[in-house]
């Protein structure tokens, strides 16, 4: 029989995960010039078991994909670890899952590099937020038809209508929306929020329920214990029943003794509750498609039990909270290495100064949820060139990287010129001074050489970064 509180466990369980058969995706990333060697180590493992992690069969359909994309011959079926290499330049190849970039630019002073990628998940987000904010105008709209014939001539129902389709409807667009921004901040990359997530967002509803009346604090133990009750009845809500008359009194704005609300619990309370709603969303366009997906799917597990209409409700109210069939992830997992020769300036992740790695490392997202990114910038300062011209090295990191930007910005024309320029500087020849009466040729031929024109050159970018680094 079909618990009217399953909806709940089985969001616990894609939040705690489930330690299931997945696949590991170790990925080692080294910057060779314009192109990136890509090293992927993948293996399928269960730990569920009392001995940890169990190596697995991996399954023959991601083998062949990844030989395809490195252009490797198949390992031996009996292996339990696969190793795949290639070098790519410009785009990173989806083996994972994704897509993403890697670009270097060059200049006599240094050079600048980029790396981002995002693995899995939907790029739509605004589809998936629609989709879930859809999925609970559909939800609404199913229990206001279930209620309507049995509390439609109650006193009070009228006001009760309104706040189904007004302030709930609203409270589960908003709530939907913390739950995917929430998610969002993690698996985007975002500063401070990987790890937190889950635990940030049920804090975060819990206030919400807690400011629009919803919960009471001083009720919270009888919520706790009303919940652990409903765990052992399947055919109604009675547990919960007393608790979320008093929520829809508080927020509705309706008395908790109306005809309305005494009529909503009593339907809470019957015994009959899951057969009544199982016979009026039998029509349900969602039941329809759901009973077909599972007649279809063959072979059956013995004993495997049909699914009832009620159902449909629980999957609105996960899809509502983003843990719909196609957000849950399979459960792999990246572990994501980037060889670095010192410390980018810019990165969400964990730089490993021993090993001189940029190291990321998460559960992929499923195909509902946002992409995982991995971004890292760096900027490599040409020592020997700075020093000849400037006696020390000048730019690094975000300066140099601002540097070279500019650089390969100019015209061919342009970029002669000022290279002609720094060819000419030293240490001891006053090269603040030569920087600071520069400009191209063209701007000299438009005018004289007045605070305004220089302000304006097309040099002042690079001449503000290196007068800066100059000064004592």
């Amino acid at each position: 029989m079909y618990h009217p509180c399953r909806f709940l466990l089985v969001a616990l369980a894609l939040l705690l995960g489930s330690g299931c058969e997945h696949t590991i995706y170790e990925l080692l990333l080294q910057p060779r010039g314009s192109v990136m060697k890509r090293t992927l180590e993948c293996r399928r493992v269960d730990s569920d078991g009392p001995q940890g992690e169990v190596l697995r069969p991996m399954v023959q359909e991601e083998l062949d994909r990844l030989t395809a994309i490195y252009d490797v011959p198949a390992g031996p079926t009996e292996a339990r670890r696969f190793s795949f290499a290639g070098e790519f330049g410009g785009s990173t190849p989806a083996d994972i899952g994704g897509a993403g970039a890697y670009r270097c630019w060059s200049s006599s002073l240094g050079t600048l590099c980029v790396y981002a990628e995002r693995f899995r998940g939907n790029d739509d987000q605004a589809g998936v937020l629609a989709r879930r904010q859809q999925a609970a105008d559909r939800l609404v709209e199913l229990i206001g038809g279930w209620l309507q014939p049995r509390l439609g001539q109650t006193r009070g129902w009228s006001q009760f209508q309104a706040f189904l389709n007004g302030a709930l409807r609203s409270d589960l667009h908003n709530l939907a929306l913390l739950a995917w921004a929430g998610r969002f901040a993690q698996d985007a990359g975002f500063a401070g929020a990987a790890g937190s997530a889950d635990a940030a967002t049920l804090a975060r509803a819990l206030l919400f329920l807690y400011e629009h009346g919803y919960l009471l604090a001083p009720e919270l133990p009888a919520w706790a214990q009303a919940i652990r009750e409903q765990g052992g009845v399947q055919d109604n809500l009675a547990p919960l029943a007393p608790l979320l008359a008093g929520a829809v009194a508080r927020r509705s704005g309706i008395a908790a003794d109306a005809e309305v609300l005494v009529a909503l619990r009593r339907e809470l309370e019957q015994k009959t509750l899951v057969d009544g709603l199982n016979a009026a969303l039998q029509t349900a366009p969602e039941w329809t498609t759901k009973l077909a997906d599972w007649q279809a799917r063959e072979p059956k597990e013995a004993g495997a039990q049909a699914p009832a209409p009620v159902e449909i409700l629980g999957d609105l109210a996960l899809a509502t909270a983003g843990f719909g069939p196609a957000s849950g992830s399979a459960g792999d997992e990246l572990r994501l290495r980037l060889t670095l020769p010192a410390k980018p300036f810019y990165t969400n992740g964990t730089w490993d100064v021993a090993a001189l790695q940029v190291a990321w490392q998460t559960v992929l997202p499923g195909t509902e949820n946002t992409p995982y990114l991995a971004y890292a910038s760096w900027a490599a300062p040409a020592e020997a060139a700075q020093k000849q011209h400037f006696g020390r090295v000048l730019l690094r990191d975000q300066a140099l990287a601002d540097y070279v930007l500019w650089f390969n910005g100019l015209s061919k024309e342009e970029a002669v010129e000022w290279e002609a320029l720094l060819g000419s500087l030293r240490p001891e020849a006053a090269p603040a001074l030569r920087l600071a009466e520069f400009r191209f040729q063209s701007e000299v031929n438009a005018g004289p050489a007045t605070a305004a024109a220089l302000a304006a050159s097309r040099a002042q970018p690079a001449r503000t970064l290196l007068l800066e680094a100059l000064a004592p």
